[in-house]
């Protein structure tokens, strides 16, 4: 889930290579924006769907489900 001001949204997401951690359902993780599909986000509210599913990105690091200073903690990148 993409996290926003309207309580976030779901999208799909690979990550960035296959070099890092083990994921599981559940896990926080780091996910960076990479473009805005208007095709597809035009394609999902067709059908129903959430126009912000256009978003196309990657996971690059799986986060600790520890807030400090604003941030969530670093677990593990992908390499």
């Amino acid at each position: 889930m993409i996290p926003d001001h309207n309580g976030g949204f779901w999208l799909m997401a690979d990550t960035c290579n296959h070099r890092g951690p083990k994921l599981s359902p559940g896990d926080l993780v780091a996910w960076e924006p990479v473009e805005y599909r208007g095709d597809l986000a035009a394609e999902m509210a067709k059908s129903g769907g959430d126009k912000r599913m256009g978003w196309m990105g990657f996971i690059v690091a799986k986060l600790q489900p520890i807030y400090s200073e604003g941030s969530w903690l670093l677990g593990e990148r992908f390499r």
